[in-house]
């Protein structure tokens, strides 16, 4: 694998998404060369800073009025499966969305630690 080659796939080898026999083939190269080595370093610490500008960026996540009435509706959904079917797909699937986002304020304050 030549430098091109490796850099085209940086972005897909930093986020995990390779075969592992490409993943082979692209450790091999990077312990060879330098400038590929330093430039799949520097997308990881791209990476890195932007998943934690996400995680902690208060804005970005759902307004509370927002999880209200998605609960609500979930809530209801569940609510109006017949009970012979109650734990196939549409209800079971609404209780558990509802169910995260009664853990999601939880959840979102523990990544911020």
């Amino acid at each position: 694998m030549e430098c091109p080659d490796v850099r085209q796939l940086a972005d897909t080898f930093v986020a995990g998404e390779l075969r592992t026999e490409t993943n082979h083939v692209v450790y091999h190269h990077l312990e060879r060369c330098l400038a590929c080595r330093a430039d799949v370093n520097s997308r990881r610490a791209l990476r890195a800073r932007l998943q934690s500008a996400l995680l902690n960026a208060q804005s970005l996540g759902p307004k509370p009025k927002f999880l209200v009435e998605l609960r609500t509706r979930l809530q209801a959904e569940a609510q109006q499966v017949p009970p012979r079917r109650a734990m196939r797909i549409p209800g079971w699937l609404a209780r558990a969305a509802a169910l995260v986002l009664d853990l999601f304020p939880a959840a979102r304050t523990r990544h911020r630690g």
